[in-house]
């Protein structure tokens, strides 16, 4: 695995400008939640074996929450991809301004272990309907679900566009190198600091979904068992 070959690889193709085409992100989009709904059985089995979630948790949890994600994007693109006009200040009366989104380029989305399906192909679906392309990393805890993933992408899509690999510590010092547009972690503050301190190296643009602690605060009045349920849940 040549993830720094793949990577130019990635450059070119955005370059080239295939993925910024509308018609081409929906193209994707619908082939991403065809190719999960093919294989939901094998997802669910596969989220079972790792973190123990019953079907039902599992598919409630990630990966109907995953459709969501994707049918508001379908839904939703064309609007998104429009220019938004702006009023200008009164000594630029002649002129005319708007805004108008553009991808960031090429994106390396680092997931984690706790909701391994959603915290995976949810940046990416965002990563699709803006344009851009990805690299995808997987934890190594979750050897299952990420075998799942990984045959799911890299069969439906080309490593030019997108690309699903497992990672560790070694192998996210060495895509941390890359020069990507734009960087998506989930995971522990501690290894935050180091993506960020990474991607200000080279000035990346970077989102941190960091964990902690999610405190809760019991009254005496309070219903015992809602409460312990609600705290179990997180």
């Amino acid at each position: 695995m040549d993830l720094k070959k793949i990577f130019i690889q990635q450059q070119d193709f955005f370059n080239q400008g295939y993925s910024k085409s509308i018609t081409f992100r929906e193209i994707q989009l619908n082939k991403l939640k065809k190719t999960l709904k093919q294989n939901e059985d094998k997802i669910l089995t596969a989220l079972e074996a790792d973190l123990g979630k019953p079907f039902m948790e599992g598919y409630t949890s990630e990966l109907g929450m995953l459709y969501t994600s994707i049918n508001y994007a379908i839904k939703n693109m064309h609007k998104w991809s429009k220019k938004e006009k702006k009023s200008t200040p009164f000594y630029l009366f002649f002129a005319k301004a708007y805004i108008k989104s553009t991808p960031f380029g090429n994106t390396l989305i680092l997931s984690a272990f706790n909701y391994p399906l959603l915290l995976a192909l949810d940046p990416l679906v965002g990563a699709i309907v803006a344009g851009n392309t990805a690299m995808l990393g997987l934890p190594k805890s979750t050897p299952t679900i990420n075998q799942v993933i990984i045959e799911i992408i890299n069969t439906s899509f080309g490593q030019e566009y997108i690309y699903a690999f497992e990672t560790d510590r070694y192998l996210n010092d060495e895509i941390l190198s890359f020069k990507f547009n734009k960087i998506f972690y989930t995971g522990s503050s501690k290894v935050g600091k180091i993506v960020a301190l990474k991607a200000a190296e080279n000035l990346i643009p970077i989102t941190l979904e960091l964990g902690g602690k999610s405190p809760a605060l019991v009254t005496k009045n309070a219903k015992i068992n809602n409460a312990a349920d609600s705290i179990v849940w997180g």
